[in-house]
């Protein structure tokens, strides 16, 4: 019955079990013949070095040139140099949260560092020029306010 284009007769339930498995053999049979598999190893998923040719140089070659090509091998770069650095940030973050201790209280100030979103204040150009630390921003507002 294996393979066959005719209907069988269905009489008992054995001849049943075999119809549903001659169905099933016809039909990867036919999906192993109408498809092919290809495997191909995606950009994003770049892991290891950096390239040594420079994303910027490839990029401005592109821009230069206007060819097709350049820019391809440029996007390919910039996507390598991107998954580089997103792995490198995510293996970072992994050993920072390892290093974590909960009996330390490091656990609890990074959950709250976390929760809060505190934005720095930014550079301010005081009387002296351009201030960096909280006390000199704090007297450059103060300085301002004065005058």
């Amino acid at each position: 019955m294996q393979g066959s284009t005719a209907i069988p007769r269905i009489e008992t339930t054995d001849d049943l079990e075999a119809a549903v498995v001659c169905l099933e053999t016809d039909i990867r049979t036919a999906l192993e013949r109408s498809t092919t598999e290809t495997r191909e190893v995606r950009q994003a998923n770049y892991i290891g070095e950096i390239p040594l040719e420079s994303q910027r140089a490839a990029g401005r070659r592109a821009l230069r040139s206007g060819a097709p090509e350049h820019r391809r091998i440029a996007n390919q770069l910039t996507r390598r140099v991107s998954a580089a650095l997103d792995e490198h940030r995510q293996e970072t973050w992994r050993r920072f949260v390892e290093s974590l201790n909960p009996r330390d209280n490091s656990l609890w100030k990074t959950q709250k560092a976390l929760k809060t979103r505190r934005r720095p204040v930014p550079l301010l150009h005081g009387e002296q020029g351009i201030v960096h630390t909280n006390r000199d921003k704090a007297e450059a507002f103060a300085d301002t306010l004065e005058l």
